[in-house]
């Protein structure tokens, strides 16, 4: 959150303009469609869900790198085949603290992938600009020169 926040001060402080003046230029970039007609040199795209699908790949491999790092260091190879590693431990008869942590990391391998799959399934409509002719210029402001991004 207090990275879009910076982005749009500098970008307010590089156009001279205000931060809610710079961030609904950037929204008029590109932002999500909620419905209602387009207006002339806007198009809509279709774009996978970024946030779903990082997030749910972050979730597996976090589950699944440390439960294949525990597994080398013990010597055991189950573990290295997600969500079966976790399930022949507990038939084998774990311990029940060990017991509860394989089927949380299970959940979590499980979890992930359905959040990984989901957000590469699921498309998002965009609104973006039909020109393409953004650009980069040095612009002069009173403290020397500026490098910007132009439309």
């Amino acid at each position: 959150m207090i990275l879009p926040l910076a982005l749009t001060a500098m970008l307010a402080a590089q156009l001279d303009a205000s931060p809610l003046q710079a961030s609904r230029r950037l929204a008029a970039v590109e932002s999500r469609y909620t419905g209602g007609a387009l207006p002339d040199g806007l198009h809509l795209e279709y774009r996978t869900f970024r946030g779903l699908w990082v997030g749910g790949l972050s979730a597996f491999l976090i589950a699944y790198v440390s439960s294949a790092v525990a597994s080398a260091l013990i010597g055991s190879w189950h573990m290295f085949i997600p969500v079966y590693g976790q399930v022949r431990a507990l038939q084998a008869g774990a311990p029940v603290l060990s017991a509860v942590l394989l089927t949380a990391d299970a959940i979590a391998e499980v979890a992930g992938l359905a959040l990984f799959v989901t957000g590469l399934c699921v498309k998002m409509p965009y609104i973006v600009r039909d020109t393409t002719d953004w650009g980069f210029a040095l612009v002069p402001n009173g403290l020397g020169v500026s490098f910007v991004a132009t439309h």
